[in-house]
């Protein structure tokens, strides 16, 4: 058998979310014990340094001084598992640090426990893009414009237009917040596995155990052409 025909076989027995949730904890675990390995260090011993590194950042980022918690090594080390890395929580901490500093309200979620939510880890990442110049006063107006047609644009697409589970997947990552996803119609079942963790960083790294997601997807379009 091939690794598709393989990797199909187990999609029937266990189901997409199942065996995507199996190979990331294999996968993730074979990378832990290689990296420790090379450091001359134990598993463990290189979980908490990367701990470590992940709420020193989110502590220099908010002024605060959040402690190593063992709900919070929970919490990070289940994001780890699922696919991520130490610099992923630094994206996630500044993007959601510019986006809630500000606001009174908010800024009191810049913590562990609401940063740290593995189910929104993915979306929040997607959010994160390097931080650029505030445009001039007098461009502001028409580049607000130009940004409304383009999300007006993106809505209009079909969900079933595309021609992969990827290219889907990175139209609807344009979107710029939840107002506009929300708005973007779409079956449960496509909006349930574009929101399995890890889903967006998958595509990016063109992750070939996606083949299987793409082949329920193709599916799914059938169905709804019947």
């Amino acid at each position: 058998m091939t690794n598709k025909q393989i990797w199909a076989r187990a999609v029937e027995l266990l189901g997409t979310e199942e065996l995507n949730r199996r190979f990331r904890a294999w996968a993730n675990s074979l990378i832990r014990r290689e990296t420790a390995k090379r450091a001359n260090m134990s598993v463990d011993e290189l979980f908490i340094q990367q701990a470590q590194e992940i709420l020193d950042d989110l502590n220099k980022r908010t002024g605060r001084s959040y402690g190593l918690t063992d709900d919070a090594k929970t919490k990070i080390r289940a994001i780890l598992t699922s696919g991520y890395a130490v610099d992923d929580f630094r994206k996630v901490h500044e993007v959601m640090v510019r986006k809630w500093s500000d606001d009174i309200k908010m800024r009191d979620y810049l913590r562990p426990s609401t940063l740290w939510q593995l189910s929104k880890f993915d979306e929040r990442l997607a959010l994160w893009a390097p931080a650029v110049s505030p445009p001039p006063k007098h461009a502001q107006k028409k580049e607000t414009h130009v940004d409304q047609r383009k999300v007006d644009e993106l809505l209009a697409r079909p969900w079933n237009s595309f021609k992969s589970w990827a290219d889907f997947v990175k139209h609807v990552a344009q979107l710029p917040d939840a107002e506009a996803l929300a708005r973007y119609p779409m079956p449960d079942k496509i909006d349930r596995m574009r929101r399995m963790p890890g889903m967006f960083m998958r595509v990016l790294r063109n992750d070939p155990t996606l083949a299987a997601v793409d082949e329920v997807y193709q599916q799914i379009k059938k169905e709804v052409k019947k």
